[in-house]
């Protein structure tokens, strides 16, 4: 088999010769532990609110019970048991309707929701 390499001066690829082919890599083992350090090096920084700084009072919100009680509820179709629940006093989920005009940023959107649930729940599964 041929081997090729990418030549900057060029913009293409050319073919190398008498170089012998390299091994293929093996896959590395399941490492539970190392895979919790790549999430947690991969999470972003949190930042304190602005205004909110380490010497001021953060401030204090008051919220009734239950009317205020923000709830969302992920339901199996198939027999109608709830999978998930997200719940919480004020639970502001906000869009950029403006950056969302096309399908394309919809699903861009909506794939970067699932990846953020996912890398919750593997931490959680992880414990």
């Amino acid at each position: 088999m041929s081997s090729y390499k990418f030549n900057p001066a060029t913009g293409t690829m050319e073919k190398v010769d008498g170089e012998t082919e390299q091994p293929k890599a093996q896959p590395l083992p399941f490492n539970p532990a190392s895979m919790m350090e790549a999430l947690e090096a991969s999470k972003p920084k949190v930042l304190p609110a602005p205004g909110i700084l380490d010497d001021e009072e953060e401030p204090i919100r008051s919220f009734k019970a239950l009317s205020e009680l923000g709830t969302f509820k992920i339901i199996d179709e198939t027999n109608g048991t709830i999978m998930a629940v997200i719940t919480g006093y004020d639970l502001d989920i906000k869009f950029n309707m403006d950056l969302l005009n096309s399908t394309e940023k919809v699903e861009q959107l909506i794939s970067g929701i699932a990846q953020l649930f996912r890398e919750i729940l593997m931490e959680k599964l992880l414990q």
